[in-house]
């Protein structure tokens, strides 16, 4: 009886040996520690297919895809203090056995439990959203983050809020719709650290370093000095400038009352808009409470000759420094000179301009004054 009672006892004490190694293995395969060097090795390795397992996040709607973690693992091995930050994290979560959800970027958190027994943890990842600065209330903006399929919506229209964006680091890519056209920036952003990362759009670097804007604001300064010649030609009729605004308009209109009481004595009159040059350093661009501006620097010459009753032919051939303020007329789509100064200056002015566009003129027109019609 006391052989079998030892033998019963000894498998007993096996049992409960065995039990015991699996409880051991079991517990130690759960513990905290065991999911941070999972994470490290994860990082370590740019294994995103373990990573994408361990995570959750604080918003449902968020995309977690293979670029979103490669950008994770990016960010932290370019960034050691920030992912030192999320180690000391941890090691204090485990000191102080606490894992419950917090505020930090990234935390221990539990997630059920094996068996009813052993605590599963997984990492609570905070997501960001992106803040756009330096827009305007016109501009209408769609910002499209690399590796995701649809551009990024917006969580608060009247703040310009984006997100929500899993953290990491992100070739980000502004389309910015305005008055001017359509713009494209692309930028490297960190969104990392904070629930809102800002993300500042240079709507009026952009439009000024585009290359169609310049031309058309060059086109609109020199479409000007074309028209000065006509305007010389015409008997200074003021309406000959085609793109002014009315109050620049004005103020051209007094040369054509003094021209009347002269011109019957006048036998020649004749002007040649020759060339321009443009100071490309001195064209600027900006944006205040929805209206473009733009100012643009010129180099300008031209030949021009009168003749009176009874005098000899004289030359009025000049050449002057122009500097045109411009508006962007929304109506009619297209720059508008509203003002406009001028001095006197030699052909050699702009040798010292580093940078700048010279504008030559195939076979410039000679505009002519007629008696009869005072139309050129």
């Amino acid at each position: 009886m006391n052989k079998k009672w030892l033998i019963f006892g000894g498998g007993a004490a096996v049992l409960v040996i065995g039990f015991i190694v699996i409880f051991t293995v079991i517990n130690n395969s759960h513990k905290p520690e065991k999911t941070v060097s999972s994470f490290n090795q994860a990082v370590k390795d740019n294994d995103v297919d373990t990573l994408k397992e361990m995570i959750q996040v604080d918003e449902k709607d968020v995309e977690i895809n293979k670029q979103a973690l490669t950008s994770f693992v990016n960010y932290l091995k370019a960034n050691n203090e920030s992912y030192q930050v999320i180690k000391d994290g941890f090691k204090k979560q485990i000191k102080d056995d606490d894992f419950t959800s917090s505020y930090e970027l990234v935390s221990l958190v539990e997630d059920g439990k094996t068996m009813g027994v052993f605590p599963n943890y997984k990492l609570k990842v905070t997501t960001v959203n992106l803040k756009l600065k330096g827009t305007e209330d016109d501009d209408e903006v769609e910002l499209v983050v690399e590796g995701f399929k649809k551009p990024l919506e917006t969580v608060d229209d009247e703040d310009d809020v984006y997100g929500p964006i899993f953290p990491g680091e992100y070739e980000v890519e502004a389309s910015i719709q305005n008055n001017l056209g359509e713009f494209v920036d692309e930028n490297k952003v960190d969104i990392w650290g904070n629930s809102e990362v800002s993300f500042l759009i240079d709507s009026e670097k952009l439009a000024r370093e585009d290359k169609v804007i310049q031309k058309d604001i060059i086109d609109a300064a020199n479409k000007f000095n074309e028209d000065m010649s006509v305007y010389v030609a015409s008997g200074f009729q003021a309406d000959k400038f085609t793109n002014v605004s009315d109050d620049l308009e004005m103020g051209f209109t007094g040369l054509s009352t003094n021209f009347e009481l002269a011109k019957d004595h006048v036998e020649k009159l004749e002007s040649q808009f020759l060339e321009s040059t443009v100071n490309m350093d001195k064209l600027d661009l900006n944006q205040f409470d929805g209206e473009w501006k733009a100012e643009v620097t010129m180099l300008v010459s031209y030949n021009e000759k009168m003749k009176l009753e009874d005098f000899d032919l004289e030359d009025f051939s000049y050449t002057e420094i122009r500097n045109f303020t411009l508006k962007y007329d929304q109506k009619k789509e297209e720059w508008i000179i509203v003002d406009l100064s001028g001095e006197d200056a030699d052909e050699s002015e702009a040798d010292n301009w580093d940078n700048k566009e010279e504008i030559k003129i195939d076979d410039p027109p000679i505009r002519k004054w007629s008696e009869d019609d005072s139309f050129i």
